[in-house]
């Protein structure tokens, strides 16, 4: 599980490059909402990951 969350959180960190490093914002605003779109929803995914670990240890305990 906190394998499944380092992963997501680091594409996190690499879309973010990404985006900054290629000027996406100014230079191809389409392509940036794209970028942005795939950055929010793995920040979901991640959130839904850390609340259905805490629940899991929150039941073991």
């Amino acid at each position: 599980m906190e394998v499944a969350i380092t992963v997501l959180e680091n594409e996190i960190r690499n879309k973010s490059a990404f985006l900054k490093k290629e000027d996406l914002m100014r230079k191809d605003l389409k392509q940036a909402t794209i970028v942005m779109k795939d950055i929010s929803k793995l920040k979901t995914a991640v959130k839904l990951l850390k609340d259905h670990h805490q629940r899991k240890e929150r039941i073991h305990l």
